[in-house]
């Protein structure tokens, strides 16, 4: 009767467990392309509506360190676009030429973005113009970190690589 006992606790603790076990990574592949809505753990990764959302520019965030790593921090719960922004250093009115040879591309969790399902989205900048972001958004419903990498060419072929690792906190 004893080991009957022990047997049946065990199976309870065994489902228990099982059922409270839950992931915090997405289910899709490593090199399935991130789209709008996806969510990967407590971060849904989504579109920005301007005005609903904050730049990477406006939330604290380290100066790039060692492989040109910064550390940002966000509250929960507060949309932040995470993208890099592009613009005309020129002046010369080409930002679309530029936007389209830049070759930008994005990983999150080393996953790549759609870029292109997305969008852009632009922010008029008082001293610079205009600004360009891809059209990226993450909202934690969760404290946690997320690490997101940009990659690519400038339009005059100059290479750019940064990543930057986002920690959400409660508000």
């Amino acid at each position: 009767m004893k080991k009957l006992e022990v047997a049946l606790f065990l199976l309870v603790f065994a489902i228990l467990a099982t059922a409270c076990s839950g992931t915090t990574t997405s289910t899709a592949s490593l090199d399935a392309l991130i789209e709008p809505g996806e969510k990967i753990g407590d971060f849904l990764i989504t579109t920005g509506v301007q005005g609903n959302f904050t730049y990477p520019f406006d939330i604290p965030c380290t100066e790039p360190g060692e492989n040109n790593t910064s550390n940002c921090e966000a509250p929960v719960g507060k949309a932040i676009n995470i993208s890099t922004g592009i613009y005309d250093k020129t002046g010369s009115g080409n930002l679309d030429q530029i936007w389209t040879k830049s070759n930008y591309q994005m990983f999150i969790n080393d996953r790549p973005v759609d870029m292109k399902a997305f969008g852009i989205i632009e922010y008029e900048h008082p001293s610079i113009g205009i600004i360009r972001f891809a059209n990226v958004t993450i909202i934690a419903s969760n404290p946690g970190e997320i690490t997101v990498r940009d990659t690519g060419l400038y339009d005059n072929g100059e290479a750019f690589e940064s990543t930057s690792i986002y920690s959400f906190s409660s508000p």
